[in-house]
């Protein structure tokens, strides 16, 4: 998967979650995006150095974010 397609994955799916801050919806979408250039890579290795990994583990330990705000569209009725 090349970084456009990745890049173009991660805001479509993930671009309208709701995490509280602005800063956070950004965050979610930047390591969705490293996250999926290398599929089944760990994360240290799809981030790219240790401050990108620690910024990724941050995110996902952050109190505010929830595996049901980050899947909300996902499960919301049409």
């Amino acid at each position: 998967m090349t970084e456009t397609a990745a890049v173009s994955w991660a805001a479509a799916e993930l671009g309208g979650a709701n995490l509280g801050d602005t800063r956070l919806n950004r965050r979610l979408v930047r390591v969705a995006e490293r996250l999926g250039a290398p599929p089944g890579a760990s994360i240290p290795v799809a981030r790219g150095g240790w401050a990108e990994t620690q910024a990724a583990c941050r995110l996902l330990a952050h109190e505010a974010v929830a595996w049901e705000q980050v899947l909300a569209r996902f499960f919301s009725e049409p």
